[in-house]
């Protein structure tokens, strides 16, 4: 992950994760594993009321993140593969 990105969005290790449309595959397979280990502490009832609202904004924030980054992942690899089907056809 490259530490140089400017952005809000970051990881615990403190990378910065690119802007949604600038993100790569890799990007967001790097941070699905940082979304799911939010999994236990949100199951965690007994936690202060504060806690439990930074973490669940957290999940937001994350989810909220690789949305927009799969969306624009998958909208480009649509655009490729029409371009590749258009540029086949005689």
């Amino acid at each position: 992950m490259n530490h140089d990105r400017h952005n809000l969005h970051r990881l615990p290790d403190g990378a910065a994760l690119p802007l949604p449309g600038d993100a790569t595959a890799l990007d967001v397979a790097v941070v699905i594993p940082v979304l799911a280990a939010l999994g236990p502490e949100l199951a965690t009832p007994d936690a202060p009321a504060q806690l439990r609202l930074a973490q669940y904004a957290r999940t937001a924030e994350l989810g909220r993140w690789i949305a927009a980054a799969a969306d624009d992942l998958a909208a480009g690899l649509a655009a490729e593969i029409d371009r590749q089907q258009l540029g086949g056809q005689s």
